[in-house]
């Protein structure tokens, strides 16, 4: 049920409109977030919660009327001009012990919200789950390239987090706010490296899964090997703490680029074989993806070297 006014949820949702606004300029299919409201609503029925739905300073009040009349659900305006300042502001306008979010974008799967709560409330600090895109053979072999590298560490914690599939302990998420500078891609993989430096313990819930609007048409799959590179050499200017790895690799320059390229491609092969289950793969996808894997990492390497000598010139159109 909604938290009454004065009540205390027992979780916040932020669900941002920040992605949907990416669709449109980029021409493809707008998703609404209205569905993602309504589907996290029907999930969360039994339990005291709130929705906080961040939106634009342009699009709030739209949105808010379409909103209009359903219990537990606002809207937030934001005027972060970033995909993580927009998540930070309305992280500080939620009230729940427990704050979960998911895109605009997306559709939470079936267990989704029982999933994040059952794992915060066995003592994990954050939980992440898989992330897919809709069913067919391309968008099966794109969901391993975008959403692969989340994977159990056989330990039970996860590799790495999607902003767009996560949930956290809110005195969590307050000390470990996502890194507004950022604009887009990276960002994640620079909070789970914090998060693990500081000793946090990031959950992999396989049963936390949810579907991802196809982001990959219209060349968005380019655009996806492009930020993966950039973001190798894009991301060490926001390391504060130095909490990434392979730091010798700056100082390799575009030189490094091969090694990142042999690295990935190693560890593609690796990760399809050992976490195949977690990834939902099928033993006959697995050679596709091993040789899908060069030449996507083969991009990634490109902008790696580029970003190395010319960080502006991919850092403008896919930072």
């Amino acid at each position: 049920m909604p938290a009454r006014s004065g009540d205390w949820p027992q979780i916040s949702v932020v669900i941002e409109s920040f992605t949907p606004g990416e669709h449109a300029a980029r021409g493809l299919a707008v998703p609404d977030p209205v569905a993602t409201v309504e589907a996290v609503s029907g999930q969360l029925a039994g339990s005291r919660y709130e929705i906080v739905v961040v939106a634009g300073a342009g699009t709030a009040a739209c949105l808010g009327e379409r909103l209009a009349g359903r219990p537990g659900v606002r809207v937030v305006a934001s005027d972060g001009p970033t995909y993580y300042s927009q998540k930070n502001d309305a992280v500080l306008d939620t009230r729940g012990p427990f704050v979960a979010f998911i895109d605009g974008d997306c559709m939470p799967g079936h267990d989704w919200a029982s999933s994040a709560l059952g794992s915060l409330e066995g003592g994990a600090d954050a939980v992440t789950g898989p992330v897919t895109y809709p069913r067919g053979f391309f968008s099966r072999t794109m969901s391993y390239f975008d959403f692969g590298g989340v994977v159990d560490d056989r330990n039970g914690e996860a590799t790495n987090l999607f902003a767009n599939n996560v949930a956290f302990r809110r005195e969590v998420l307050l000390a470990h706010p996502f890194d507004a500078r950022i604009r887009r891609s990276g960002g994640c993989f620079l909070l789970t490296r914090r998060l693990k430096a500081d000793g946090c313990r990031l959950a992999f819930n396989r049963d936390m899964t949810c579907t991802h609007g196809a982001s990959y048409r219209r060349m968005g799959w380019l655009n996806h090997r492009m930020r993966n590179g950039h973001d190798a050499v894009n991301l060490r200017r926001f390391d504060d703490g130095g909490v990434l790895p392979h730091q010798w690799l700056s100082r390799l320059g575009l030189f490094g680029a091969p090694i990142i390229v042999a690295g990935r491609v190693r560890g593609d092969m690796v990760r399809t074989v050992r976490s195949r289950r977690d990834l939902g793969l099928s033993w006959n996808i697995v050679p596709w993806l091993w040789l899908a894997s060069v030449p996507m990492r083969a991009l990634e390497g490109l902008a790696y070297a580029v970003s190395s000598v010319r960080p502006s010139l991919i850092g403008r159109r896919w930072g």
